[in-house]
């Protein structure tokens, strides 16, 4: 009997101080990517690029612009609910688009290191959706609008220049 008594305490002890219930730490998972809030200003105007940047620059579809630039128009019409989640697809688009190769005209460190800096303020935003930091996030979210647009202008301007140069050329 006494032998019986030892493995019957280790394994009630076992049991005590196993893991909690799982169905908390998943419910915990669930609700972290549903976050409500409302921002008191629509967000900051997009910057467009240029039909015509093409054409100018004798450069065929740079879709990988044109695929990052549709996902940022995307995630400023979409609904508050999950903002967390379509921050981590953001992030995801911006380092495959980091990582694509530029055409020649913008494979410089300016551009390169201002999408760097649009990165950081993806995961700045995305750090403050997850720990529902409402009152930064709004903040945060305004300021990854204006590197993305610093960085749209920068390509636009590159471009005005290389087809100046190409026209002065001629």
């Amino acid at each position: 009997m006494k032998h019986l008594l030892v493995p019957f305490i280790l394994f009630v002890s076992v049991v005590a101080c196993g893991p909690k219930n799982k169905t908390s730490i998943q419910t915990k998972n669930q609700t972290k990517d549903t976050i409500f809030f409302t921002l008191s200003s629509k967000p900051a105007r997009l910057v467009i690029v240029p039909e015509n940047l093409y054409a100018k620059l004798d450069i065929d579809e740079w879709e990988a612009l044109t695929r990052w630039t549709d996902d940022f128009e995307d995630f400023t019409a979409l609904d508050t609910k999950g903002v967390t989640s379509f921050l981590e697809a953001l992030e995801v688009q911006t380092k495959t688009f980091y990582k694509t190769k530029f055409p020649p005209e913008f494979e410089i460190h300016p551009v390169r290191s201002r999408l760097k800096v649009v990165l950081m303020q993806i995961q700045k935003a995305k750090f403050y959706a997850s720990t529902q930091q409402l009152d930064r996030l709004e903040p945060a979210l305004d300021t990854m609008y204006f590197q993305y647009n610093n960085f749209l202008n920068r390509i636009i301007d590159l471009g005005d220049e290389v087809s100046l140069e190409v026209a002065e050329e001629d």
